[in-house]
């Protein structure tokens, strides 16, 4: 593969206009009708299970869909929303790298399958919100300044709700959607804007250095440019370090690790979730557009209709055979985020639990639901992160940094080392 250097100057993207988009617009649902509330379900299910995250309904129709050479310019046409904000904090002469995250409104249960399903099944209504990921930058690569944000995207012909209607069940998360993109600078600083209005936001800020810097530039740029189009890539399964595709949180990871950041956390978030291999359809379902699935070998000979009942109220927890499914839990990250935070991050996320095992649904048991604060007694690898997180923090501060914590405008918490 050939090496990507940051040696030419970039080119001003041609400004068309401002487009007429909500970046949070959410699909209307009634929950007093079955249909309806499972359709609210269903996306809710298939956007924040699969930790894609980043739904395309934070951009306008046609945005992404330039040459590369335009994705690339338009990851570095600049800040705003909160970027802007923390920017005024920051020495315009020094290289940064921040990460904010976008917490589900609703906290997500991800340390079984069926915690997560009786999570969704307990709220099904528009309450429920997916989670984001945005990196942003300041580098100073030799005698060019880049400045700008990227998170990844993509769904956006509503595939993977499509997909659970048709029966494939919990192979919806292990589809790659062919319609993916990295949004632009100023979009994905607007986005977090409107955002933070109604849903907990939190970023993190480091100060790097130079080749910190270049080595993530250089990989983004490479993931816009290789010849497979990872960029178009969207889903769970894939690895963007392999250029296969990216869902949100795994390219903030992968964008995190070449710049040196907070990789420890990352690497302990990741749940490895193991799913009752009768929720999984496939094979002989027809598949909607943009859509593709690995091969399913365990449904070769048997094909298998996932039924939208069975789905909904049966339990996704595997007692005989079963498929792993491994993925960064959001609420694991904001759970590291917090441990580095005095206070100003707020008090431990609450998650909605039911004391009752296969309670509702076709059991008739009925469930008992107990509040759980996700803190290092949630369970051992919140412990971990909780133990990972402070390790890092200690080795920043021996190092060197200073740590700073502020609050935007909005109440939105930033914590900031630099040196």
């Amino acid at each position: 593969m050939k090496t990507v250097i940051l040696s030419k100057p970039l080119k001003n993207l041609a400004k068309n206009g401002t487009a007429q988009h909500n970046p949070c617009r959410t699909q209307n649902s009634n929950p007093n009708t079955q249909k309806r509330s499972f359709s609210v379900f269903l996306k809710s299910l298939s956007l924040a299970f699969a930790l894609m995250l980043c739904p395309s309904v934070y951009a306008y129709p046609g945005y992404g869909s330039g040459t590369p050479s335009e994705l690339w310019e338009s990851t570095q046409d600049g800040w705003a929303g909160p970027h802007a904000e923390i920017g005024q904090h920051l020495d315009s002469h020094k290289n940064y790298v921040m990460w904010t995250i976008v917490a589900p409104k609703i906290p997500l249960d991800l340390r079984k399958p069926d915690f997560f399903r009786q999570v969704l099944a307990q709220n099904k209504t528009d309450g429920i919100s997916i989670s984001h990921n945005v990196v942003a930058w300041q580098c100073h690569v030799g005698n060019k300044t880049y400045r700008g944000a990227t998170g990844h995207s993509g769904e956006s012909h509503n595939q993977s709700q499509e997909m659970v209607k048709l029966g494939w069940g919990l192979t919806t998360f292990l589809a790659t959607f062919t319609d993916g993109w990295l949004t632009g600078g100023i979009h994905s600083g607007g986005m977090l804007r409107v955002r933070a209005e109604e849903e907990e936001t939190f970023t993190l800020v480091v100060e790097v250095k130079e080749n910190n810097c270049a080595q993530m530039l250089q990989f983004l740029k490479a993931f816009i440019f290789h010849p497979k189009k990872p960029v178009h890539n969207f889903g769970l399964t894939l690895d963007p370090e392999k250029f296969e595709g990216a869902g949100c949180i795994t390219m903030a990871k992968a964008l995190l690790k070449k710049a040196g950041v907070f990789q420890e956390v990352f690497s302990a978030s990741h749940r490895d979730l193991f799913a009752s291999l009768y929720r999984f359809g496939g094979n002989d379902l027809p598949l909607p557009s943009h859509t593709k699935v690995p091969e399913l070998k365990w449904r070769k000979e048997h094909p298998k209709k996932v039924r939208l009942g069975e789905f909904f109220s049966e339990n996704w927890n595997a007692s005989g055979p079963g498929i792993h499914l491994g993925l960064l839990d959001p609420e694991l990250l904001i759970l590291g985020y917090k441990t580095l935070s005095s206070g100003l991050a707020g008090s431990p996320r609450v998650l909605k639990i039911n004391q009752v095992n296969d309670c509702g649904g076709r059991s008739g048991r009925p469930c008992v639901i107990q509040n759980l604060k996700i803190d290092k007694n949630l369970d051992a690898q919140a412990a971990n992160i909780v133990a990972k997180a402070q390790r890092w923090d200690r080795k920043m501060l021996r190092s060197g940094y200073s740590k700073e914590e502020f609050a935007l405008g909005n109440g939105h918490p930033v914590i900031l080392y630099s040196k």
